[in-house]
């Protein structure tokens, strides 16, 4: 992945957050479990993964897929979308289905700007949300269903409500997330897609930090426990998601480190929030940008100043109750690329074929099993890594 793409999603997803976000006064919980945000040790990468695959994704002759801003892999298929907001269906093996390509427009079975996508496990389906309704397709891209959204557009600005994120519970019951221009940023509404009604919402506590922010994925399995929920807006906490109360309960609460940014910082640009993004992009204090559970680790993104070569990866070892870094580069060089998506035993993340061979050759000095199935032309490659 190139920097500058990181930093130009950075600075359009900052910016959109400064302009909707507001704090929530924050209630103390001393009998959380607290992950301090902070590491004094290394931890080499073949005591984290037993194995990686490199999948490449195969685009069809003429198509080209650029960086990739969102992944979902699920079951036989593996959805992406690149910042041009197509989606593509690949098989699990890399191999191209169809894109969205053609869907983009102003025409009835068409969209022009995207909210948020998921692909649902349950019918097999690409959903995509505009600022008015939901559209189903099938993996080739044919429209299954159109279905209007209860989104609100005040002219003022005061009474917003727009969807950022979706997570399917069923074909037709999906949890609907408020993006941070809404009103109610702080809700989780369970919405019926077979009659397009709200027919259940939920709080939670949340108190935001007005900064930089990639969380994309936003509920990760406990198995038969329920879910775990994080926010799409930085906080300091994490959740328990019960899909049949559809309640919150606060799971994790991150400490952060001595080097790190906190709410005192933003003080001074209360007043300027142009100021304010461009502190929160090159600010050197430590920033957490997107965090993931598996059934071992609370993995922790950290940025630090503009350079994606300082950036690091925090782990939270759940037995251990230990912290420990991985950084980004190694000698100048790419060596672990940043997490888009988890499940209980697995990391994904996404680079480009110009990177993969740096990334394998320190994989090999680790000792690591690779698995990849390289092109001989610049391919997107999807990477897994499988957790001990």
């Amino acid at each position: 992945m190139k920097q500058k793409n990181i930093f130009l999603y950075l600075g359009a997803l900052s910016l959109f957050l400064l302009l909707g976000v507001s704090s929530c006064q924050k209630q103390e919980d001393n009998t959380l479990e607290v992950i301090k945000l902070e590491a004094t040790t290394d931890l080499p990468e073949k005591q984290l993964s037993s194995k990686v695959e490199a999948v490449a994704l195969e685009c069809n002759d003429g198509e080209y897929l650029s960086d990739i801003d969102k992944l979902i892999p699920v079951g036989d298929y593996m959805a992406v979308s690149d910042r041009n907001n197509v989606i593509y269906v690949f098989t699990k093996d890399g191999k191209m289905i169809s894109n969205s390509k053609n869907k983009i427009g102003h025409g009835p079975n068409e969209y022009s700007i995207v909210t948020a996508f998921t692909f649902n496990p349950y019918s097999k389906s690409v959903e995509i949300l505009t600022p008015r309704d939901m559209l189903v397709y099938d993996v080739h891209f044919n429209l299954k269903n159109k279905v209007n959204l209860p989104t609100k557009m005040d002219p003022k600005g005061k009474d917003l409500l727009f969807f950022g994120g979706i997570y399917d519970l069923s074909e037709k019951k999906h949890v609907l997330i408020p993006s941070a221009v809404s009103k109610i940023c702080t809700q989780v509404m369970l919405f019926d897609s077979s009659v397009a009604k709200i027919v259940k919402n939920s709080s939670f506590e949340e108190d935001a930090f007005k900064e930089s922010n990639m969380q994309s994925q936003l509920f990760f399995s406990e198995g038969n426990k329920g879910l775990t929920f994080v926010p799409p807006f930085k906080t300091d906490y994490v959740y328990s998601f019960d899909k049949d109360n559809f309640s919150f309960v606060k799971k994790y609460q991150f400490e952060r480190g001595a080097g790190a940014l906190k709410k005192e910082d933003y003080k001074q640009f209360e007043n300027d929030e142009r100021k304010l993004l461009s502190f929160c992009l090159n600010t050197d204090k430590e920033i957490p940008v997107s965090s993931f559970d598996t059934s071992g680790n609370v993995v922790v993104v950290m940025k630090k100043g503009r350079k994606l070569s300082d950036w690091f990866t925090l782990f939270y070892d759940k037995s251990s109750k230990q912290v420990a870094r991985v950084n980004q580069f190694t000698d100048k060089k790419m060596s672990f690329p940043l997490v888009k998506y988890a499940d209980a035993n697995c990391l994904y993340a996404s680079v480009d074929g110009k990177v993969l061979d740096g990334i394998l050759e320190h994989l090999n000095k680790q000792g690591i099993k690779v698995e990849a199935n390289k092109q001989e032309k610049g391919s997107i490659y999807v990477l897994k890594y499988y957790l001990k």
